[in-house]
C-alpha cells in the first residue's frame, strides 16, 4: 500500500464516523437538531458523491458516503417520524372510536326502525 492510500483510507474512516456523536445526541434526545436544509443538502450531497465513488470505485470514499448516508438516515427518520407520530397515533385512536361510536348507533336504531332517518 502506498502512503496515498493509507491517508485516503485514514481520511474516510474519520469522516466516515465524524456525523456519530451527532446521531447519537438524536436517538438520545429522541428528535433530530439538525435544520431541514442542512439535512437535505447534505443528504443529497452524499448520495452524488456515493455514486461519484462508485464510479470511480474509490473504497476510501465509497466507505465515507455510506457511512454518513447510514448516519443521515436515522437522523431524517427522528426528524420526519417521531414529531408527528403522536399526531397520528391520536387520528388513528379517534378514527376507530368513531367506528365504534357509529356501530353502537347503528345497532340502537335497528331495533327502532330508523335506518336513513336523522
Amino acid at each position: 500500500m502506498d502512503t496515498t492510500l493509507i491517508i485516503g483510507y485514514i481520511g474516510g474512516f474519520l469522516l466516515g464516523i465524524s456525523s456519530i456523536p451527532e446521531m447519537w445526541r438524536t436517538i438520545k434526545d429522541k428528535r433530530c437538531h439538525i435544520g431541514w436544509g442542512m439535512l437535505l443538502v447534505w443528504f443529497w450531497g452524499e448520495v452524488f458523491m456515493e455514486i461519484y465513488a462508485i464510479i470511480l470505485k474509490d473504497w476510501a470514499l465509497i466507505f465515507n458516503y455510506t457511512a454518513n448516508l447510514i448516519v443521515l438516515i436515522v437522523l431524517l427518520w427522528y426528524k420526519i417520524r417521531l414529531p408527528y407520530r403522536s399526531i397520528i397515533v391520536k387520528d388513528i385512536v379517534q378514527v376507530f372510536k368513531d367506528i365504534y361510536k357509529g356501530i353502537e348507533i347503528s345497532t340502537q336504531n335497528q331495533d327502532k326502525n330508523q335506518w336513513g332517518k336523522f
